[in-house]
């Protein structure tokens, strides 16, 4: 009797869906570039010879993207190349945003929803078709790579050439009078602050290290 045949052990397994990052992408791209064989990178990937092509012909929007994109966070979680929605509000809102942060002006997750919802209607976006949930801005910090730092110091209230002024007088008074270390102090106000600066505020990932702060 004949045993039934086995089946083929050289049949390949159907290969499995994967979806690449788009810092995935742009790492098979520079492989490429650099002569790697493309055989490789389909076994290290786990993708097909459509999936290279696809890629290869995406290259210069995929390297448009990144040179526009402010964290590398934002490329290694993105898979795909497409346009956030209500991509002219959420444009217009990161220059507002970036704008008021260069004047050192502190800016909270609730001043950007009431500036969304300003600009909206200018947009021609209604309401219905933006909520401006905490979902929402927590979307809009991630593509815009916005963190949060806590406020220090008084910096931003200082006037420098005032106090060097100032400096150099106060040094000629000691001298004059003759004064001891000791009969030098230092006093500052206090005062109910019912309108105060926030203790925290919302800052862009680059250039900013550190959120100044102005007297409260």
């Amino acid at each position: 009797m004949f045993s039934k045949l086995k089946p083929s052990s050289s049949k390949r397994e159907k290969r499995k869906h994967v979806t690449l990052t788009l810092n995935q992408k742009l790492q098979i791209i520079k492989r490429l570039e650099k002569g790697e064989n493309r055989n490789v990178l389909m076994n290290e990937f786990n993708i097909g010879k459509s999936t290279i092509y696809d890629i290869k012909k995406q290259k210069d929007e995929l390297m448009k993207f990144a040179s526009q994109s402010v964290t590398t966070e934002k490329l290694a979680s993105r898979q795909t190349l497409k346009k956030p929605k209500l991509e002219q509000l959420d444009s217009i809102l990161f220059k507002w945003f970036s704008a008021i942060r260069s004047e050192g002006k502190p800016v909270t997750g609730p001043m950007i929803v009431e500036k969304a919802k300003k600009f909206g209607p200018d947009l021609g976006v209604a309401e219905s078709g933006c909520n401006y949930s905490d979902g929402w801005l927590r979307n809009f910090k991630i593509r815009h790579g916005i963190r949060r730092l806590d406020v220090t110091g008084e910096t931003l209230s200082a006037n420098q050439n005032s106090a060097e002024k100032c400096k150099d007088e106060f040094e000629i008074i000691v001298a004059d009078n003759d004064l001891a270390p000791k009969q030098i102090y230092n006093a500052d106000e206090t005062g109910l602050l019912w309108r105060s600066l926030p203790t925290s505020i919302l800052a862009p990932a680059r250039g900013e290290k550190a959120a100044k702060s102005f007297k409260k």
